[in-house]
């Protein structure tokens, strides 16, 4: 299994956020379960990493765009970084039973791919491997809930999400034989990737962004039926 997202600041920015809201639940809920008792440090105590959902790296059969004239189909997708990403957020709120997490890192995307279409009113066509790193990439999920009981507990069953992202620093694309290997267009086409990479990222990252959102949801919604709430109405 992968490293962990750090649980580092969870309960302090919990409290923030909930101050205005009877907050008795999430005292108890905090109390009563170890995994987040965690408040102020950098690391994970050793004996708490079994207790904590993984977040490994993502493997998807295919990933297509078809959006705009511009046809990018990759297979064998591999999402790399996700077991290094740290932890920014992680909180519930139950007063509306919404709960929340965001979390940031240095992603790699890397694929087989073939495309061809238009792109920046260009024709672009090509077959090769791909990669694309997203330095300091951002992602957040807010993840309605449920309190269901079952064999005499109390568990937090995540309904649906719905979910963010924004690359903060920069991104930068790589696409071998591009053009099959005509150089002068290919250096053209990565000029213009990489000079506009804001664009990429927001007009066409979606459906990237859904899978890794997706495995982050399935993850966190099977760990939290496998975690117990004590009584929430009594501390």
């Amino acid at each position: 299994m992968g490293s962990i997202i750090y649980f580092s600041i969870i309960s302090v920015q919990f409290l923030s956020v909930l101050a205005t809201q009877p907050i008795i639940p999430l005292k108890c809920f905090l109390r009563d379960n170890k995994v987040f008792d965690l408040i102020g440090k950098s690391s994970i105590q050793p004996s708490l990493v079994k207790n904590l959902p993984q977040i490994d790296n993502l493997k998807v059969d295919s990933v297509v765009i078809d959006k705009d004239d511009f046809l990018f189909d990759t297979t064998n997708v591999e999402y790399i970084g996700l077991d290094k990403a740290i932890l920014d957020d992680f909180g519930f709120n139950f007063v509306y039973n919404v709960s929340r997490i965001t979390f940031h890192t240095d992603l790699l995307l890397s694929s087989p791919y073939k495309t061809n279409g238009t792109l920046f009113s260009i024709p672009i066509d090509g077959e090769g491997l791909m990669e694309a790193f997203a330095k300091n990439i951002q992602f957040g999920l807010t993840m309605p809930f449920e309190i269901i009981e079952a064999n005499g507990n109390k568990f937090i069953e995540l309904k649906e999400f719905f979910y963010w992202y924004d690359v903060k620093d920069y991104a930068h694309f790589k696409l071998d034989n591009l053009y099959y290997g005509n150089k002068e267009k290919s250096d053209r086409m990565h000029y213009l990737l990489n000079q506009n990479w804001k664009y990429i990222v927001t007009h066409f990252g979606d459906v990237h962004a859904q899978k890794i959102a997706d495995n982050i949801f399935d993850i966190f919604k099977k760990y939290m039926l496998d975690l117990p709430l004590k009584d929430i109405n009594d501390c």
